[in-house]
């Protein structure tokens, strides 16, 4: 009855913490010009690194992170979408006299794997409180539903990404990976109000 009852308990806070995740890497394979792979392999690792950190925290501290750490989760999303942001319009304006590739941004392993992790400390937070005072095999089949929604979430993205839907090429041809500063900001500002209001 415990392995159900963590299994549900996973599947809702993944639910609950994955939602912008699920947008990043839509925006971001919209933008990634036929080579999905840096941006599911950068979605795949941030998910291991950020459920090896929470596990951690819990076994370790034993509590979650309180309302203090409401900076700590906000301030990198600002952070890099700010950047972001900036180097775009500067880019758009050609204030630095260089043109700029057309699909550089969102290509990069390490970029995506930038945003991914800026926008993941909310989730560190919310399963160390999941994996809080939880057995050795009830952590483990937490950590593998976990995991394996992070699985089916990048095979979710990519099938919206490429369906071939008027709509969404509407939206292909904008290059959504364009909204990710903004996306950053915007889950760095409800981090925030989340942590102290």
């Amino acid at each position: 009855m415990a392995y159900w009852h963590a299994i549900a308990l996973a599947g809702a806070v993944f639910a609950a913490t994955s939602i912008d995740d699920f947008v990043f890497v839509v925006c971001l394979l919209s933008g990634a010009g036929g080579r999905p792979a840096p941006v599911i392999l950068a979605k795949l690792l941030n998910a291991l690194l950020v459920v090896a950190i929470a596990a951690l925290l819990a076994l370790g501290v034993g509590r979650p992170v309180g309302g203090s750490g409401g900076l700590l989760t906000a301030g990198p999303a600002l952070v890099l979408g700010i950047f972001r942001l900036a180097t775009a319009m500067a880019a758009r304006r050609g204030a630095d006299g260089r043109a700029v590739p057309p699909q550089t941004a969102s290509q990069s392993f390490r970029n995506c794997f930038l945003v991914f992790a800026a926008g993941s400390l909310d989730n560190v937070v919310g399963y160390a409180a999941l994996f809080c005072g939880s057995a050795a095999p009830v952590l483990a089949v937490s950590v593998g539903v976990i995991l394996g929604l992070s699985a089916v979430l990048c095979a979710v993205a990519y099938r919206v990404a490429t369906a071939r839907s008027p709509l969404f090429r509407r939206g292909q041809a904008w290059r959504l990976d364009g909204l990710v500063p903004c996306l950053l900001i915007c889950l760095g500002i409800r981090n925030l109000a989340a942590a102290y209001l």
